[in-house]
């Protein structure tokens, strides 16, 4: 006789429900396990069983299954000991695990929740029970991995787009500090060339002054080279 089962005949399965995934079983009781085998694979699902704690976690190193159904009182290793080290591993972490136990008390299912398991089903159960309990953590389990890869891909267009940011702002520096350096080098060229200009025109003030022949002319010239001077004396105070 299965332990703990409701029924030994699995009812009709509707496959159009089925959302498929890997399943570890793991289980003492080979019955238990050549039966929940049967009732899975029949509902879709692709199906491992172990008949203890230690391969099953070998078992979910070696590939890691969507979903475990664990047994709690086992030989060696306890359910709850096998699941502790399932949440441990950064690998196996994130497999939800439902635990199969004729258990019943409250503290049981307390120590189950608090280790990381996402449900708890007590022998005996009904089969369209854990058909349907099985379902809704997978689906929640992928809809949680959609949600990871959709944080996942917003970050990266997040640091992409900073980074952009960080580019467009570092040419728009470049850019500024090119355009200043030139306008710098066309003020400095502008203030010698009117610098040498009013030399220029110093100098032929002075000769002017010289050769000037109407006493009329020498005021005119006098304050020209005055005005020439502060121009002079401007353009050294800015440059």
């Amino acid at each position: 006789m299965l332990d703990g089962f409701s029924s030994p005949v699995a009812p009709p399965v509707d496959d159009t429900k089925a959302i498929g995934g890997n399943i570890l079983i793991v289980d003492d009781t080979p019955e238990n396990l050549v039966f929940l085998a049967t009732l899975l694979t029949d509902a879709g699902y692709e199906v491992r069983r172990v008949t203890s704690g230690q391969m099953a976690l070998s078992a979910a190193q070696a590939e890691v299954p969507d979903l475990v159904l664990l047994d709690i009182v086992m030989p060696g290793m306890s359910g709850y000991e096998v699941c502790e080290l399932l949440k441990a591993d950064k690998i196996t972490c994130s497999v939800p695990v439902i635990f199969l136990s004729a258990l019943d008390e409250e503290l049981d299912k307390v120590q189950a929740f608090g280790i990381g398991a996402v449900d708890y089903i007590t022998k005996p159960f009904q089969i369209v029970e854990v058909l349907a309990r099985i379902e809704t953590h997978l689906k929640l389990g992928r809809l949680q991995v959609q949600l990871q890869q959709q944080n996942t891909r917003l970050q990266q267009e997040i640091n992409s787009r900073t980074a952009a940011e960080s580019a467009v702002q570092q040419l728009y520096q470049n850019m500024e500090t090119r355009v200043q350096e030139r306008i710098s080098q066309k003020q400095n060229l502008l203030f010698q060339e009117l610098q040498s200009s009013i030399v220029a025109i110093q100098i032929a003030l002075k000769e002017l002054l010289k050769t000037a022949q109407a006493p009329q002319d020498k005021p005119h010239l006098t304050r020209i080279e005055a005005a020439a001077q502060r121009i002079k004396q401007l353009l050294e105070d800015l440059s």
